[in-house]
């Protein structure tokens, strides 16, 4: 199961407001024995027999984790993970890795890799139940943060990350709500779809999934698709909807910025034209990493009752990939993000 959050934190020290965009998702996937992964890492009660996140061991040799995503830099100065050793396995993280997003080169930058702060994970005699593993550094400004480690054991049980406001003062950084799939609801397929490259209409095709540069010679980096909305006109407003787009990464797209827009007005019908419009406005961006969950999740619950307000029977959007559109071939490799149209759906609840 993946997880991708959307959360606005404001908190309050004193005068000072801090006030950021916050999301997250794991690098890899937990394990069977997880409980309520989606908000155990930030739910500050430490107990290590409910809320741990256990990797699953294909994932934790590799390096698993978790990636962080600002909507505007963030001056982080601390980051603590907590994980715990379970007194009859002889299981710990081995080293952990934090890795910061260069905004001017667009590319990861690993800042520290720390092994085994207590020397003591493959003790059997070592009986904490946690194990602490801090980066502290002059203030970092970025706009997103991975955390991966690596061992044959991950008993993940939290992270804190802290940050510096306009003043100076460091403060702790909470996420807030995540985004819950609706238990019931109606599920509306694409409508219709299509992409290209914004810088050679020509290439439109109506079974495009690409978002990047799929080979050395081609770029298509922008993706429109749409859904009926015709069924929901006579109420004119929905109570929540949901959309689900699957985005997997490929070639070098292991720091790839795409961001989701929506079309204006109705757009029933979506074409060529599309990919260079200017009638959208931005919903949301991701960062996507070659770790990355395939599937992410918007509440468009108010786009689409501001759509149906209107009058409009339809909704379309766009996703583009702004690393490729901005850097081009880097490298001369493939790295594109793929979206396969028979898994993006909105869910939506009258």
């Amino acid at each position: 199961m993946r997880f991708f959050y959307a959360a606005v934190l404001v908190i309050l020290f004193g005068n000072n407001v801090v006030a950021s965009e916050f999301s997250w998702s794991f690098l890899g996937k937990p394990g069977k024995n997880s409980v309520k992964p989606e908000i155990a890492l930030f739910d500050k009660a430490v107990n290590f027999n409910t809320n741990r996140i256990i990797w699953d061991g294909k994932y934790s040799v590799k390096g698993c984790g978790v990636m962080f995503q600002f909507d505007k830099t963030v001056e982080l100065t601390r980051v603590e993970v907590f994980t715990s050793k379970p007194n009859h396995l002889p299981m710990a993280p081995i080293k952990t890795e934090f890795v910061l997003w260069d905004d001017e080169k667009s590319e990861w930058e690993s800042i520290a890799t720390i092994k085994d702060v207590t020397g003591r994970a493959t003790d059997k005699k070592f009986t904490s139940a946690t194990i602490k593993t801090s980066w502290k550094a002059p203030a970092q400004p970025t706009r997103a943060l991975k955390i991966l480690m690596y061992g044959g054991g991950i008993w993940l049980t939290e992270i804190k990350l802290f940050g510096k406001d306009s003043s100076g003062k460091e403060y702790l950084l909470v996420p807030g709500h995540q985004i819950l799939l609706p238990d019931k609801s109606n599920t509306l397929d694409v409508n219709s779809f299509g992409g290209g490259s914004s810088a050679n209409i020509t290439t439109w095709k109506t079974t495009n999934s690409w978002v990047g540069n799929p080979n050395v010679l081609t770029r298509k980096d922008r993706v429109v698709f749409n859904f009926d909305l015709t069924s929901y006109i006579e109420s004119s407003k929905i109570e929540k909807a949901v959309l689900t787009l699957p985005l997997q990464p490929a070639g070098l797209a292991n720091g790839n910025w795409f961001e989701l827009e929506c079309f204006k007005g109705g757009q029933p019908q979506i074409s060529k034209m599309d990919l260079i419009s200017n009638n959208v406005f931005p919903v949301s961006t991701m960062l996507v990493d070659s770790k990355s969950p395939l599937m992410h999740y918007f509440d468009v619950t108010k786009i689409v009752n501001n759509a149906l307000s209107q009058g409009n029977g339809s909704i379309s959007f766009r996703v583009r990939n702004v690393t490729v559109e901005k850097l081009g071939n880097r490298k001369n490799r493939p790295e594109c993000g793929i979206i396969d149209s028979t898994k993006l759906k909105m869910l939506v609840v009258k």
